[in-house]
């Protein structure tokens, strides 16, 4: 009974051995003769290397990740991690078109390692030049009549902005414009109160107008999305012209009359500035040298404010009558 209970624990203590003795050598034989074998590494980043002063940009979809398959020593495998691969399409010598360019996958160290598989070797790009290009802002916005040659006078701020993108797509734009219903302005009257309209801006979305249909998925970067409309309150009226006297510059001469050929003329101008302006100096403009009695006709001048416009485009003269001073002048 003795014996066969000692034969029970050496039995027991054989096959405990006999499992130690094989995962030291399964830990040997993996760690100390370090195969051969492959790992694969998915979903690598792909970086696109386009020159530096921006003139090329990429348009549409296009690949960003790749995996690939590696051989070398298991330990140098396992202890690579995928910041260390590095996969690069350069794109710096290239010009805009359509074409295939060739991936570059670079390794650590090329000596340890090998690429057995790749996903794939090339991708399709279709490359375009990159524009800054200005545009004028048009306007689909006339003056808005209101009462009493009131009207409301409608213009954009700033007048261009600049469009960024693909010069494919740039070279579609026919005009960049704004635009805003005139009868939003009218509804200022119902009251009678267009008079105390003051000056005011608002903002509008800047649209665009292409020749041909755009490619939907490439965008445009605008310097502004939206626009001002400076919408000022204007007035036409009509004032009276007042003659200045006229000086001769001469000692041996008198001005015996003087006449305007018009009484009053039209003016446009900003509401504000025309509110006091009730009449306007005319001087005429003598240029030649007045050698004798008689009558003479000469253009005027007309003292006009800041930015008022005068209307009526006939000319207008001052007719004058001199004669010689007497003696006993």
């Amino acid at each position: 009974m003795k014996n066969n209970s000692l034969s029970k624990i050496e039995n027991i203590f054989i096959k405990i051995l006999s499992l130690f003795i094989a995962i030291a050598l399964w830990l040997f034989i993996s760690y100390t003769i370090n195969p051969d074998t492959t790992i694969k590494f998915r979903n690598l980043d792909i970086s696109y290397i386009l020159p530096n002063d921006g003139s090329v940009l990429i348009l549409g979809d296009y690949p960003k990740e790749l995996d690939v398959e590696l051989y070398g020593k298991r330990n140098d495998l396992i202890s690579l991690s995928k910041n260390d691969i590095k996969v690069e399409v350069d794109l710096r010598y290239s010009v805009p078109k359509d074409s295939e360019f060739k991936l570059s996958v670079k390794l650590p160290d090329d000596d340890k390692y090998t690429i057995v598989n790749q996903e794939f070797d090339t991708v399709e790009l279709k490359l375009d030049e990159y524009l800054v290009k200005n545009f004028q802002i048009e306007s689909d916005i006339s003056d808005v009549n209101l009462k009493d040659d009131y009207y409301l006078k409608v213009r954009t701020s700033p007048i261009s902005v600049s469009v960024q993108g693909a010069k494919s797509e740039i070279d579609k734009i026919s005009r960049l414009y704004v635009e805003y219903d005139a009868k939003e302005f009218k509804e200022m009257n119902k009251e009678d109160e267009w008079h105390n309209i003051s000056d005011f801006r608002v903002q509008r979305p800047l649209k665009i107008e292409y020749e041909k249909e755009p490619n939907r998925e490439i965008s445009l970067d605008l310097s502004q999305d939206k626009v001002s409309l400076i919408c000022e309150l204007m007035q036409e009226k009509n004032v009276n012209l007042v003659q200045k006297k006229v000086d001769l510059k001469v000692d041996y001469f008198e001005v015996v009359s003087q006449t305007i050929t018009k009484p009053d003329v039209k003016i446009r101008g900003l509401a504000k500035d025309l509110e006091d302006l009730e009449k306007v100096v005319a001087t005429a403009q003598i240029d030649d040298e007045i050698i004798e009695s008689g009558k003479y006709t000469f253009p005027v001048k007309l003292s006009l404010p800041k930015n008022v416009e005068l209307l009526d485009k006939k000319d207008i003269f001052i007719e004058i009558e001199i004669k010689e001073k007497s003696s006993e002048d």
